[in-house]
């Protein structure tokens, strides 16, 4: 058995399951919606291999919003760059958030790229492997699929990879999610 944190601080035991890791998602304001089809993608992934998401849209009214992304990021385990025009042109995201997570990355956290749309991206995390990928090996990008959904769809089922071989997880069964 092991003590998992939660939210609330409560401790919930998993049988057989991976003590909880923590996932964030960095993306453009522009793109919301691209940022919500995605998390709607990978939320399964992220309950069958137990890692919750973070994202700026937990900010609360009051919170001080630089420094609770910032401890997203040093806590996080996983960070995903929803990569478009938008994302490379955000001061922030280029000045705050990629620092950030480049140094994560370096004290072995995994950073995965998703290519939303074409932009110049390979001068920033061109040393990283990005996703979506074809059957055929060829990236490319989220919005030149035929269904948008199949796009994000593969590159969580990519990213899932990436964890279990990142981590040596494996997913939970069925009945390891159960609360005792």
């Amino acid at each position: 058995m092991c003590a998992i944190k939660v939210h609330n601080q409560k401790s919930l035991c998993l049988a057989g399951g991976h003590p909880s890791m923590q996932a964030f998602i960095s993306y453009a304001h522009d793109d919301y919606e691209e940022f919500e089809r995605f998390n709607a993608c990978l939320r399964p992934v992220a309950r069958a291999l137990n890692f919750e998401v973070w994202a700026d849209r937990r900010l609360s009214p009051g919170d001080y919003w630089n420094e609770r992304i910032a401890s997203a990021i040093g806590n996080s385990d996983i960070h995903v760059l929803l990569m478009s025009i938008g994302f490379f042109n955000s001061d922030y995201i280029y000045d705050h958030e990629l620092p950030a997570i480049a140094a994560r990355c370096r004290s072995g956290a995994l950073t995965t790229p998703v290519l939303v749309e074409r932009c110049y991206w390979s001068a920033f995390v061109g040393v990283l492997m990005a996703t979506p990928m074809t059957e055929r090996g060829r990236l490319l990008p989220v919005k030149e699929w035929r269904r948008i959904d199949t796009g994000y769809t593969t590159a969580c089922e990519q990213i899932a990879s990436a964890i279990k071989d990142h981590f040596k997880r494996s997913p939970l069964t069925p009945f390891d999610w159960r609360r005792p």
